[in-house]
């Protein structure tokens, strides 16, 4: 082997993965999955808020949550809310099947 070839592996990793974990293609399905149930989460949550809101009791809203009731309705805002989680899952769940088909070639 060359000098110059030691000394541009010596600087250039053969593979870019260390450890375990990080060659599972996984690990993005499973944070995207954390994700979307936590948008679940937070816009059933959300969705209390703006029924209590609706049947005329007083609460504390964010101004982006206020926001968005003033611009799409409050049928509107839970759309967009629950599809912002969704939009989250499918995402995952392509990145995940674009990983496995760069893997398998």
């Amino acid at each position: 082997m060359s000098k110059k070839t030691r000394k541009e592996q010596q600087f250039i990793s053969q593979n870019m993965y260390h450890g375990k974990s990080s060659k599972s293609i996984y690990s993005p399905l499973i944070g995207g999955v954390i994700t979307s149930i936590s948008l679940l989460a937070c816009a059933y949550f959300l969705h209390l808020d703006i029924i209590k809101m609706e049947n005329g009791e007083q609460v504390m809203m964010n101004n982006y949550l206020y926001l968005l009731y003033e611009a799409l309705g409050g049928q509107g805002a839970m759309y967009f809310l629950y599809g912002a989680a969704l939009f989250s899952l499918i995402l995952s769940i392509y990145v995940i099947f674009k990983r496995k088909k760069m893997k398998d070639q």
